[in-house]
């Protein structure tokens, strides 16, 4: 395969650092943005709230030959369309393919991601959609590793619900096919773990793996969107998180597919595998 020339926005984050790593690892040439960025080499400062940031300090050289670009959403940010479509339309201006970070649980034209979603469908000669499933990372470096840490417990309102919860390695290999490959057609991927388990048992598998009780702890949506509103975010972006949570309950993720066997040729990450890999995390 050529080598390509490609752009990845929060290239300090879970999966963008990740998906940079496996593009230079391949020999890719990447543009690794992210807000600390400081235009040195192939670092560049990244912002979606400052335009001015929009250029990357790119010349017209360093735009030329650039293949795709991996998009990551600003956090915290409901109505993500008129945040991001200014960069996205300078990308599409270029006839760079676009591979955004979307969710399982979102479809075109839905809230948050749905609408970019929907816009690339309509605007972009080539795109890319990932839509993962739950990360496991989740348990192991976000929301509920303090909990689990220090309470014991995983706070949700997935009530018996489960979820085909996927290793951001995982993603990170479909993306870097996506990224590379322009040969696939246009299309949204939803990407799954080899199976779909209960919260109930996310916390089983912790417990055998750490030799520690951890419980999950069973809340309401208002509760969960009040917890939510009590880590900082607001009510609006709180209400539509704890959502989500209802809709596992639902059975709305109660999946698994195919995407990073076909995709990165490998099987996907087990939940008991990544417990084992993550034990320190949670005993430290």
């Amino acid at each position: 395969m050529t080598n390509k020339k490609v752009i990845v926005t929060g290239a300090t984050g879970k999966t963008g650092g990740r998906v940079s790593a496996l593009l230079k690892a391949a020999g890719h040439q990447v543009y690794q943005l992210s807000r600390s960025g400081k235009n040195e080499g192939t670092q560049r400062h990244f912002d979606w709230n400052e335009q001015n940031s929009y250029n990357l300090g790119f010349n017209e050289t360093d735009w030329q030959g650039v293949d795709s670009a991996y998009l990551l959403a600003p956090a915290g940010v409901v109505d993500l369309l008129p945040a991001m479509k200014p960069f996205i339309d300078r990308l599409l201006e270029r006839d760079i393919t676009p591979v955004l970070l979307s969710s399982s649980s979102l479809e075109s034209g839905g809230p948050f991601m749905g609408a970019v979603h929907e816009y690339l469908q309509k605007n972009a000669s080539l795109w890319h959609v990932l839509r993962p499933s739950w990360f496991m990372e989740n348990f192991s470096e976000q929301q509920h590793l303090p909990t689990i840490r220090d309470e014991g417990k995983i706070f949700s309102a997935t009530e018996d619900g489960k979820v085909g919860f996927v290793s951001a390695d995982d993603i990170a290999a479909v993306a870097v096919r996506l990224l590379t490959d322009h040969n696939l057609k246009s299309g949204d991927y939803i990407i799954t773990g080899p199976e779909a388990i209960s919260y109930d048992m996310v916390a089983q598998i912790i417990s055998e793996s750490i030799g520690k009780q951890i419980t999950h702890e069973r809340l309401t949506t208002a509760q969960l969107s009040e917890q939510h509103q009590n880590g900082g975010l607001s009510k609006e972006y709180a209400d539509g998180l704890a959502a989500l949570d209802a809709a596992i309950a639902a059975g709305d993720e109660n999946r698994v597919t195919d995407c990073v066997e076909r995709l990165s040729g490998k099987p996907p990450v087990s939940f008991e595998s990544f417990a084992r890999e993550k034990q320190a995390v949670w005993i430290s």
